[in-house]
């Protein structure tokens, strides 16, 4: 009975694991560092949160991947997404600098947080505004949800991508919570994108399936995400070219090898 009961429990925690989010996913849209901890007066004018992202200005990825941690890593305490739309610069309390002020207005009421923010540092250790949480896997769970059940049924769709309208809300949702250098891995997609003889279209959607089947691995906490988006985009080469054995393939069987 004993040795029963660890069984179950170990399947129970086998499945609880599955249904997480991977810690990957968390990383990347978070500040590095991050402490779900509500510390006073952080986020005013004399203590603004150090997003940094303007230490990179030269570099545009890198900017942009810090301008998204500081949107992505709050939200309101009932779960909603903070808009940041509504931003003014001024000068620091020590009239020494820039720092930029965010309006945050609470959905359905006229509650509004002023968020100061200082995009010329970064910090190893992050906190929590006051009125404000963290982040936390549960919260992007719930997020990708609907996301998921797009992919799931995409796959059993009679084609093989999924259409270039899902695909775009896809893509668009990765590049705005977690930057797309996560889900690219040159070794796996440059034969593919580097291939001039095959269809265009074939290799755009077999390169963005790629990524997308990257998401869902992340998304679900598959191991070892990389192997499990570059056999999915395998599958569907292989299942493309027999729906269509007109289309121009190149070398691309040898990407697949």
């Amino acid at each position: 009975m004993k040795k029963f009961l660890t069984l179950i429990l170990i399947f129970l925690s086998i499945g609880s694991r599955a249904q997480t989010p991977s810690k990957e996913l968390l990383k990347a849209t978070t500040f590095n560092g991050l402490e779900d901890k509500v510390k006073p007066g952080y986020g005013t004018k004399t203590d603004p949160i150090p997003s940094g992202a303007f230490k990179y200005i030269s570099e545009s990825p890198k900017m942009h991947t810090r301008m998204l941690k500081l949107k992505n890593s709050y939200r309101w305490p009932n779960g909603e997404k903070i808009d940041f739309s509504k931003r003014f610069s001024t000068r620091n309390e020590a009239g020494t600098g820039i720092v930029d002020c965010y309006s945050l207005i609470k959905p359905g009421t006229t509650d509004t947080i002023f968020l100061f923010v200082d995009p010329y540092k970064e910090e190893t250790t992050y906190f929590v505004p006051e009125g404000l949480t963290a982040v936390t896997l549960p919260v992007i769970k719930d997020e990708l949800q609907p996301l998921i059940k797009q992919i799931d049924e995409s796959k059993v769709a009679t084609d093989v991508f999924p259409s270039k309208e899902i695909t775009m809300e896809l893509l668009g949702y990765m590049y705005n919570h977690f930057g797309v250098s996560l889900f690219m891995d040159p070794d796996k997609l440059s034969a593919v994108v580097a291939d001039k003889e095959a269809d265009k279209e074939l290799t755009s959607n077999l390169s963005r399936y790629y990524m997308i089947s990257k998401f869902y691995a992340y998304a679900k906490d598959i191991q070892d995400p990389k192997q499990y988006a570059f056999d999915q985009m395998k599958v569907a080469f292989q299942k493309y070219i027999q729906l269509h054995p007109e289309v121009k393939i190149g070398d691309l069987h040898l990407a697949f090898q």
